[in-house]
C-alpha cells in the first residue's frame, strides 16, 4: 500500500494505482473536471501509476496547464476524426494556424471544406468521446517517428525531426492515429465533451470553452481586423517558405538567414511607412495612441513610426505611458496581494490628462520619467512644447482605452494596435503561442534594462495576462490599424539570451515555487507577564478572526495553520489556575488523560468530567479579567521584575505603545535592583 496525500487529506491505495483512479475518488472536491496531477511543481498525466508515498494535487480544465491540455486533446481528437472521414476524399494535411479568442483556426489541404464535411467530422469526434478512447503514449526512435509522419503526409513534422538531437521521441496514439505534441495529454477522450466545428473564412474553427467557464461554449466573436493581420503574417511565412521551425532550420543551415532578416525588416518598415502616410494625410490627428499587450514592441514601434512621420514634415514627440506609473507605494494590489502594474489604476491618469491638455494648449510642460529600479516617478528636466507641426506619439497598454485619454478630443486621435503575432509554427499541429513569445521577449528585456530576474518576470506574468484580458484585448478591434511586430527569426535570436537567464535560476528553486506558511495561535495569558490580568478571547471571537485571516489569503502558495482552541483553553486553566487545579490534574490522569499536548491523544471530554467532579469552573480562570488590586495565586513568588512595571506594560499594550529595547536604555523593570548582583549582565539582556 502507498500513502497519498491529496490537498491535505491522506488516502491509501494499492501500489500501481493510477492517478486517474484517485482523481475519480476526489472529483467531488473540485468544481471542474480533473485533467492533470501535480506533485510539487511537476505535472503528471493521469494514466501514470503511483508506486511510492507522495503528496499531490489535481489540476482541472479551469487551470492554465489543464486548459492547454484540454486544447491539445481536442486538437488530436479533431485530427483523428478528420483523417477518418476525409482521407479517402483527398485530404492531404490539416494545419493548426492560430487562435481567435477561445477558438483555434485551422485549414485543410486537398479537400473542400463544407458544412456537411465538418458535421461528419464533429459527429465522429463525439462518438470517440462517448467511447472514452485512451490517449496512449509511447517512446519510439526518431527515425521511426519520421516514417510515421511521412505516412500521414506530415512533411513539416518530418522536416522538424531531421534536426532533432535525441534518438528517442514520445508520440501519442489515439484510436490508431499517431501524432507528436509538445505538452501533456488528457487520460482519455471522455473528458473532451465541449467543442464544435464551424466554417470560417477559408478554413474552420475548433470552438472551445473559455478557461473561466470550461463547460460552456460561447458564440464566436468576430475579430476581422485581428484575423486579417494573422492571416497576412501566415501567408507571408508560407510565401517565403518559412512557416515552421523545420523550414527556418533549413534556411539557417543553408546560409540564407541574412537575406531572410533583410527581407523581413524591409517588409515591416514598409508597413510602418504606410501607417505614417495614413496619419500624415489627416492633419486633424494630433495624438497617435499606440496600445498592445506586454512586450509587443510598443516603444520600438513608436520610435520607428516617429522617423517615418518626420519624412512627411511632422514633428513627432514620443511619450511612454509607463512614465506615468504611480509610485510603487501607491500601486494597487491584485487579488493575490501582488502589485498590479497592468490595471488602469496603476497609472496617474489625472496627471497624464493635465499634461496632455497643457501641451495641446501650447504650454511648456515637464514630463516625468519612471525609475523602475527605485519604483518612483522622477522629473529630470524633460520639457516639451508643441507647435503647429508637432504630433504626440503615445504608447502604452491602455492607449486605446478612452478612459486613459478622457480629456483629449476623439477626432484628434489615431489608434494603433500592436502585437507580436507569431507567424512561425513548430509544425503543422503545434503552434508557438503568441503569449509564450512575448514572455520570452519580456524576460530578456526585464533582465537587461529593468534589473529583474527571470523568476520575477515569470512570477508576475499571470497578473500581466489578467491585465491584458481586461484592459487590452477588449479594445483591439477599435484600432484604426493593426501592426504585427513579430519577426519570423526572433526566437532563434533570443534563445541564447533566454537560456542564460533561465539557467540563472538556482536548481533548488526551478522546480519549486515559493511556499509561505502562516501560523497563528491564541494568546494564553501567562503569569509574570503584562497579560496576566487579561482574559483569553472566547471561541466565537477566535473563530471570527481565523475566518478573517483565512479569507484574506488568496494565493495557493500560502499555507495557513492555526492552534486548536481546546488545548489552548486547558493551557490557560493551568497557567492561571490555583492549588484547586491540582485535584483536576490527578482526576484527569485517573480517567486516562495522557500526552495531552499531542492532539492525537487529547480528549476534552475527560477534562470536562474531571473539572465538573472537582467543582471547578474553568471560565473563572480563562475568560475573567483580573483587577490590579486582586492577589494572584503566584504573587508570593519573587522573579525580580516589579509588579508595577508589569502593570505599566499592560496599559501600554492596550494603547499599542512599544517599549524600547533594554540595550537602548533601562526601562525600569527592577531586575538591576532585585538581582543579588545589583546589575543586568550583558548575556541576560541579549538572550
Amino acid at each position: 500500500m502507498v500513502k497519498v496525500t491529496v490537498d491535505g487529506e491522506m488516502l491509501e491505495y494499492e501500489r500501481g494505482t493510477t492517478y486517474l483512479q484517485i482523481a475519480k475518488d476526489v472529483r467531488a472536491n473540485y468544481e471542474h473536471d480533473i485533467i492533470l496531477a501535480k506533485r510539487g511543481e511537476k505535472l503528471i498525466e493521469l494514466n501514470k501509476s503511483i508506486n511510492k508515498d507522495q503528496e499531490i494535487t489535481f489540476l482541472t480544465t479551469a487551470s492554465d496547464s489543464g486548459y492547454k491540455t484540454y486544447v491539445r486533446g481536442v486538437t488530436l481528437l479533431m485530427l483523428r476524426s478528420f483523417y477518418h472521414v476525409a482521407r479517402e476524399k483527398g485530404l492531404e494535411n490539416i494545419f493548426v494556424k492560430h487562435t481567435l479568442g477561445d477558438n483555434v483556426y485551422c485549414e485543410a489541404e486537398g479537400v473542400e471544406l463544407t458544412k456537411e464535411l465538418l458535421d461528419q467530422v464533429e459527429q465522429f469526434m463525439h462518438s470517440l468521446v462517448e467511447q472514452d478512447k485512451i490517449f496512449y503514449k509511447k517512446s519510439v526512435s526518431t527515425s521511426s517517428a519520421v516514417e510515421t509522419f511521412e505516412k500521414y503526409g506530415m512533411k513539416d513534422k518530418k522536416k522538424l525531426f531531421e534536426y532533432r538531437r535525441v534518438s528517442k521521441v514520445n508520440i501519442y496514439n489515439l484510436d490508431g492515429f499517431e501524432d507528436y505534441y509538445y505538452g501533456y495529454m488528457p487520460p482519455s477522450t471522455g473528458i473532451l465533451k465541449y467543442f464544435r466545428l464551424e466554417q470560417y473564412d477559408k478554413g474552420f474553427l475548433i470552438c472551445l470553452p473559455n478557461r473561466k467557464h470550461p463547460e460552456t461554449l460561447a458564440p464566436v466573436k468576430e475579430t476581422p481586423k485581428l484575423f486579417a493581420t494573422l492571416q497576412e503574417a501566415s501567408e507571408w511565412g508560407r510565401m517565403m517558405n518559412v512557416d515552421t521551425v523545420g523550414a527556418l532550420n533549413d534556411v539557417i543551415s543553408h546560409g540564407g538567414i541574412t537575406d531572410l532578416i533583410l527581407v523581413q525588416e524591409a517588409l515591416q518598415e514598409k508597413k510602418v511607412a504606410e501607417i505614417a502616410e495614413q496619419i500624415a494625410g489627416d492633419r486633424s490627428k494630433k495624438f497617435v495612441m499606440i496600445a498592445g499587450p506586454s512586450s509587443s514592441g510598443k516603444t520600438s514601434f513608436s520610435h520607428r513610426l516617429s522617423i517615418q512621420l518626420r519624412t512627411h514634415g511632422l514633428k513627432p514627440h514620443t511619450i511612454a505611458l509607463d512614465n506615468y506609473f504611480k509610485d510603487r507605494k501607491d500601486t494597487p494590489l491584485d487579488e493575490e496581494g501582488h502589485y498590479d502594474f497592468e490595471c488602469l489604476e496603476a497609472i496617474d491618469i489625472k496627471q497624464f490628462n493635465e499634461d496632455m491638455t497643457a501641451l495641446l494648449e501650447g504650454k511648456r510642460v515637464e514630463l516625468p520619467e519612471f525609475n523602475f529600479l527605485l519604483g518612483k516617478r522622477e522629473y529630470n528636466g524633460d520639457f516639451r512644447q508643441l507647435g503647429s507641426e508637432d504630433i504626440l506619439v503615445i504608447e502604452g497598454i491602455h492607449g486605446l482605452n478612452e478612459k486613459m485619454s478622457y480629456s483629449l478630443p476623439k477626432e484628434s486621435k489615431f489608434k494603433i494596435y500592436i502585437s507580436a503575432l507569431t507567424q512561425l509554427n513548430i509544425d503543422e499541429h503545434n503552434r508557438i503561442s503568441t503569449t509564450d513569445g512575448r514572455l520570452i521577449r519580456r524576460m530578456v528585456r526585464d533582465a537587461r534594462t529593468r534589473g529583474a530576474s527571470a523568476m520575477h518576470t515569470i512570477g508576475m506574468w499571470p497578473s500581466v495576462r489578467r491585465g491584458e484580458d481586461q484592459y487590452i484585448f477588449p479594445f483591439q478591434e477599435e484600432a484604426d490599424v493593426m501592426f504585427n511586430s513579430a519577426l519570423i527569426y526572433e526566437l532563434a535570436v533570443l534563445k541564447p539570451y533566454a537560456e542564460s537567464i533561465l539557467f540563472g535560476i538556482p536548481k533548488d528553486v526551478r522546480n519549486k515555487g515559493l511556499k509561505i506558511t502562516v501560523s497563528t495561535s491564541i494568546l494564553v495569558p501567562k503569569p509574570f507577564t503584562p497579560f496576566q490580568w487579561a482574559p483569553m478571547a472566547r471561541p466565537e471571537i477566535v473563530d471570527e478572526r481565523i475566518k478573517a485571516v483565512r479569507g484574506a489569503i488568496k494565493s495557493r502558495s500560502i499555507v495557513y495553520n492555526y492552534h486548536e482552541q481546546e488545548t489552548s483553553f486547558m493551557e490557560a486553566v493551568f497557567a492561571r489556575g490555583d492549588r484547586r487545579t491540582c485535584d483536576v490534574l490527578i482526576k484527569a490522569f485517573e480517567k486516562g488523560a495522557k500526552f495531552d499536548g499531542w492532539s492525537e491523544y487529547f480528549n476534552m471530554d475527560i477534562w470536562n468530567e474531571a473539572m465538573a467532579e472537582c467543582n471547578i469552573d474553568p471560565d473563572f480562570y480563562v475568560y475573567r479579567e483580573r483587577g490590579y488590586d486582586e492577589v494572584l495565586p503566584w504573587d508570593f513568588i519573587d522573579i525580580g521584575v516589579n509588579r508595577k512595571y508589569l502593570e505599566r506594560e499592560n496599559e501600554k499594550a492596550k494603547r499599542a505603545e512599544l517599549t524600547r529595547n533594554c540595550l537602548e536604555g533601562c526601562t525600569g523593570c527592577g531586575i538591576n535592583v532585585n538581582f543579588k548582583e545589583g546589575k543586568c549582565f550583558e548575556g541576560a539582556i541579549r538572550n
